[in-house]
């Protein structure tokens, strides 16, 4: 026979999502270890999951973060007050921020001189940009600013002046991006595609902005990873000034805030936080509305969940609410509604009652899910359980044999030369690494190489004959080693002049073979041939060549 609990027992107890929130803060404190110590704990650890694991959220720079967080930290209380003051503003840019749109983790550059590319960046590129402007970095660059004014934290505020404000006060990278001529070309239906570029403005003025679509999407690629550095320095304050924050005891954090809190860790791969909302009725008083979305139909399970729910709300707000409200959707015909009366929530919890007393802050008149036999719900927690406990499982073996964990190929293209088949490779360090060893990259290369050179490919199709098509090795593996994750346009244009390109290596089938990528190497180790600088005399020679070529071609008749 089981013996009752009381409340706080019982979600002490309830570890249903243990494992998969202990694989969530390892990635967290891994990707961020340079801005978090080991024995923080907060719940707003949760809400940087994002930021470490997926894209385009994972594409962010270290410079931005420590500039924003300086900012924040300089004086915590007028940061405090400038949080309240933009909190209309901070909700709008949370509730957008985890939107997905594709274009922004595309891989692809386009060309406006293609019809089909200048439709993409028409229809695609320009709306996530004004939405990218307005919606996000809109919403979030006025609370840095109105720290940073000598004034009152709130006062009239455009992104120009914005922009001027920055780059007076050597925080220029915190505007990287931002181009006020693109968004007002956007806006007013003012774009141009020419075949030299994209014209933003009219183009009978003399300041005329013309662009190539690859610098567009180098400004948009550049804005969406300030957007994503002024977001988690905003989370990373809450983490370190979490007790000062208590301290001050009537600070409330916007509701779109809280909701990417909530959503983060209180959610799991079984239970999705779908938002919150405020409302207020003559009879029920100040009411938090929640849905979610569950595919558990044990009513147990969801009382629990709901009452976990709203003791983490009680916990990250200090605004009275006479209610929640919650909304359940189990993928039934009718969603099911259940109220919480705050104040008897909050008795229980002190008291520590037993969860079969619940009834009397909780109405449960409205209607619930029908019951799923037995079998089912069992199978949905096993399968839960498997999902959610295999990336712990990997790691803990991984850490076993103290395997390093290796950086992450971005991309492995084939490029095909006549019979010829070789292997482009590239490769991003984790978030949380700023430097690598030669030694560390000797090591990564060859266990890719070890790994790709018996890769086999049928080419391409040169005429009609199946037999053209016929499986090779690679002769040539090409290797980039970057030290910031981004989409693999953005990396391209991010070289040696730039610090992002680490090292490249070269490795060939045979010696044989002449080098193509690396033609003076800093060390040829087990025959890959590696570089960690640009071939300056390489670099010239090369440019020497093009220039003749392009003076005979102009020459000729």
């Amino acid at each position: 026979m089981r013996i009752p609990m009381g409340i706080r027992s019982e979600l002490d107890n309830y570890h249903f999502d243990r494992t998969e929130k202990e694989n969530i803060l390892y990635q967290v404190r891994r990707s961020f270890k340079h801005f978090l110590s080991e024995e923080t704990n907060s719940i707003w650890l949760f809400t940087l999951e994002k930021f470490a694991t997926t894209a385009p959220w994972s594409y962010w720079d270290h410079e931005v973060i420590i500039s924003a967080l300086k900012i924040l930290e300089n004086d915590p209380k007028r940061t405090l007050d400038a949080i309240e003051a933009w909190h209309v503003e901070l909700s709008i840019a949370f509730s957008e921020l985890f939107n997905k749109v594709d274009i922004t983790n595309s891989n692809e550059s386009f060309d406006q001189n293609r019809p089909s590319d200048n439709l993409t960046i028409s229809n695609q590129v320009h709306p996530e940009y004004l939405r990218l402007v307005e919606h996000l970095f809109g919403n979030l660059i006025p609370v840095f600013w109105g720290i940073c004014r000598k004034k009152g934290v709130k006062a009239s505020f455009n992104l120009g002046q914005g922009e001027k404000f920055f780059q007076t006060n050597d925080l220029a990278h915190l505007y990287s991006g931002f181009d006020d001529r693109i968004r007002n070309g956007i806006a007013h239906g003012e774009v141009h595609f020419k075949g030299n570029g994209i014209v933003y403005g009219k183009t009978d003025t003399p300041y005329v902005h013309c662009i190539s679509s690859n610098e567009l999407l180098d400004k948009m690629d550049e804005l969406r990873r300030v957007i994503n550095g002024l977001a988690i320095a905003i989370i990373i304050f809450e983490c370190r000034n979490e007790r000062f924050i208590k301290e001050v005891g009537n600070f409330k954090w916007p509701i779109g805030v809280l909701n990417q809190v909530l959503r983060h860790r209180c959610g799991r791969l079984n239970l999705e936080i779908v938002g919150i909302i405020e409302s207020s009725y003559s009879l029920a008083g100040e009411q938090l509305q929640v849905s979610i979305h569950t595919d558990l139909t044990s009513k147990e399970t969801i009382i629990l969940d709901i009452i976990n729910i709203s003791s983490k709300i009680l916990a990250l707000t200090h605004k009275k609410y006479d209610r929640f409200m919650f909304q359940i959707d189990t993928d039934d015909v009718l969603p099911s509604t259940v109220f919480i009366t705050t104040d008897i929530l909050k008795k229980y919890l002190e008291q520590d009652k037993p969860l079969d007393k619940c009834v009397d802050f909780l109405d449960l008149s409205m209607l619930w899910p029908s019951p799923s036999h037995k079998l089912v719900n069992k199978y949905k927690v096993y399968n839960y359980l498997i999902k959610s406990g295999w990336p712990k499982a990997a790691r803990e073996i991984q850490l076993t044999f103290k395997k390093k964990n290796l950086p992450k190929i971005r991309e492995v293209k084939e490029n095909h030369a006549g019979k010829d088949f070789r292997l482009d490779i590239t490769i991003t360090l984790d978030p949380g690494s700023l430097s690598l060893e030669f030694d560390d990259a000797q090591a990564i290369c060859e266990k890719v190489v070890a790994k790709y050179k018996y890769k086999l490919s049928l080419g391409k199709k040169i005429n009609l004959l199946p037999s053209s098509r016929r499986p090779r090795f690679p002769k040539y593996i090409w290797i980039k080693i970057y030290r910031k994750n981004g989409p693999i346009r953005w990396l391209q244009r991010r070289g040696w002049d730039s610090g992002n390109l680490m090292y490249t290596a070269e490795w060939k089938s045979s010696s044989n073979l002449h080098s193509i990528a690396i033609k003076k190497p800093y060390k040829t180790v087990n025959s890959i041939a590696y570089q960690d600088r640009l071939d300056i005399e390489g670099y010239n020679q090369i440019k020497e060549n093009l220039e003749k070529l392009i003076q005979e071609m102009v020459s000729k008749p």
